[in-house]
């Protein structure tokens, strides 16, 4: 995941003028962690961008504590109750 698109270069200069490729990246990105996650039945996360504060970005997509903190609990949720992780208990 990454800042919105207005805020993927504020705290980080040097990508001005390059957020279409940052998000052309990320999208590429996704697209062969889903593969990989389905060729391997695991699941894969996207954590939703709504539940993140546009300040908890240090840079395009580095998360301060409070974010990374959201982050966890949202992998969480969605994991929790993945027979993968049920039986490694």
């Amino acid at each position: 995941m990454q800042a919105r698109r207005q805020n993927l270069s504020k705290n980080a200069g040097a990508f001005k003028g390059f957020e279409e490729a940052l998000i052309l990246g990320l999208e590429k990105n996704y697209d062969v962690m889903r593969e990989i996650a389905t060729r391997y039945r695991v699941p894969f996360v996207i954590p939703p961008q709504d539940r993140f504060e546009d300040e908890w970005f240090q840079d395009n997509c580095h998360l301060s504590p409070a974010g990374e903190e959201v982050k966890a609990q949202i992998m969480f949720e969605q994991l929790r109750d993945h027979p993968i992780f049920l039986s490694a208990l």
